[in-house]
């Protein structure tokens, strides 16, 4: 008789050690198991389900054929970031290690899903088989910033819902990460610089865009969370590289240079004794002459910034492209102004000709420079200001002497507040035809409605002493 299959569904307590005491290595699963009968069973046999679990006992060969998981796949797009100018020395790189990925099972990028549930069996988080990323099937052969690579997960039926993904750089480059999607709802946004293995071998972790307070992090991601967040505050020892993105922090003590003798020293700003805001630890060497202090930014050991602050190379071009503009703003005048050398821009220009000396160096003999020194003119040697502009004349008025004595024009012609039995009539000679050609066509009425018309007021507390000065100096004020 060939041999019977039987299936076995009975009760929890079916299986239990009171009944199998002797097999339970057998037949301890609480899920549905077939077992194959090889010695034949006469069919027309009745058991009840003790007495059919004791007769399998004592057949000779029992086969347990094991469950079969249900597994399945999971597709998602890998969204990396291309820059032009790179594009072709990329497309290489990325090819040729694609291409040692089919002989070399150690190259490539690899992707692992990490599940937000915990697995009961090992008491950590599930996670999928790696999934390797093939550049060779997406060829950025296009003008586009970003390229979108096709990636497949095979994932068990319980494995539950994604909450982070592990990425591995096997490849002799670094990437752009800028995010992944699952099936078109679960997103990554990773945007972030993937180091290669051999920089960096701890795996890349990414997370979804669901925000968890800490008391709400699932359990699967809490050992993920707090792994993330050693690896980017640091330790505090060693020296940071460009690759690094760890934001641990320092005094500043690198802000002298004492080994080039101690004019170049300089305090440490931050602490208790000098408190101030800290900068991003670099761990560079400190200096021979003093321990505290730490060694100067230089060619061998740049600047430090974290690999994703730093900037990407669309915003150095803009950054150039400012400082270029920047230079060639001010480049041009400056050969303008070379050019155009006996041109005067003010009155101080003819001054300096005769205050300060030019340069003679061309003549042959250095008496002859003598020669080529004249007195100022006489009406320049009386008064130095007499041509001076009346924009200029009530600058330096605001700028030097007392504000107080400038007013608002308030009535015209202006009125003088002095005793007329010693000054003369209050009423100034001023009228609207002296004005009218330095108001860029406006009336007077109009000035002073928008309060830009002044006064400058020398009938103040100071008028007796400034008499006594005009005396003194045998000069005459006209007041209007």
């Amino acid at each position: 008789m060939a041999g019977t299959k039987i299936e076995i569904s009975g009760p929890k307590s079916l299986f239990s050690n009171e009944f199998l005491c002797n097999s339970t290595s057998l037949l301890n699963s609480r899920k549905r198991r077939t077992v194959e009968v090889r010695k034949p069973v006469a069919a027309t046999a009745t058991f009840t389900g003790v007495q059919m679990v004791a007769k399998l006992i004592e057949l000779d060969s029992i086969k347990v054929i094991p469950d079969t998981r249900v597994q399945f796949t999971v597709s998602g797009q890998v969204t990396v970031e291309y820059d032009a100018m790179e594009q072709m020395k990329d497309l290489m790189f990325n090819w040729w290690d694609s291409s040692k990925t089919t002989i070399d099972a150690q190259r490539g990028v690899f992707l692992q899903l990490v599940s937000s549930d915990i697995d009961p069996r090992t008491g950590k988080a599930k996670v999928s088989k790696e999934a390797i990323l093939d550049w060779s099937r997406d060829l950025p052969i296009n003008t586009d910033k970003f390229v979108t690579h096709e990636v497949q997960f095979l994932v068990e039926g319980n494995f539950g819902v994604p909450g982070a993904i592990l990425v591995t750089n096997k490849n002799s480059k670094e990437f752009y990460l800028k995010s992944i999607t699952l099936e078109g709802f679960l997103h990554f946004d990773c945007q972030s610089w993937v180091q290669p293995e051999k920089l960096h071998p701890e795996k890349r972790i990414f997370f979804t865009d669901k925000a968890y307070l800490p008391n709400e992090t699932p359990m699967g991601l809490r050992e993920l969370r707090e792994k993330e967040l050693r690896e980017l505050r640091g330790n505090g020892e060693g020296v940071r590289v460009l690759s690094d993105r760890i934001y641990d922090y320092d005094v500043y003590n690198d802000l002298g240079n004492p080994d080039k003798g101690l004019e170049f020293a300089r305090p440490v700003l931050g602490g208790q004794r000098r408190p101030y805001p800290r900068r991003c630890r670099t761990g560079r060497p400190s200096t021979k002459s003093d321990p505290k202090s730490e060694s100067s930014v230089n060619k061998t050991t740049p600047m430090y910034v974290s690999r994703d602050e730093a900037f990407g190379d669309e915003k150095k071009r803009s950054v150039d492209a400012g400082s270029w503009k920047g230079l060639m703003n001010n480049l041009f005048p400056f050969f303008k102004r070379s050019s155009e050398s006996d041109s005067v821009n003010s009155f101080a220009d003819i001054n300096k000709l005769y205050k300060e000396s030019r340069n003679h160096s061309n003549f042959p003999v250095e008496s002859t420079a003598e020669a080529f020194k004249f007195d100022p003119p006489n009406i320049v040697s009386r008064d130095a200001s007499c041509c001076l502009r009346d924009d200029e004349f009530g600058r330096f008025t605001l700028a030097g002497m007392n504000p107080m004595s400038i007013e608002r024009l308030k009535v015209f012609p202006p009125v003088s507040k002095l005793d007329p039995s010693i000054y003369g009539p209050t009423q100034s000679a001023l009228r609207e035809e002296h004005l009218i050609s330095h108001l860029d066509g406006m009336s007077v009425q109009k000035v002073r409605e928008k309060a830009t018309l002044l006064t400058v007021l020398f009938d103040c507390a100071g008028w007796p002493t400034l008499i006594a000065i005009l005396l003194s100096l045998h000069r005459k004020l006209y007041v209007l």
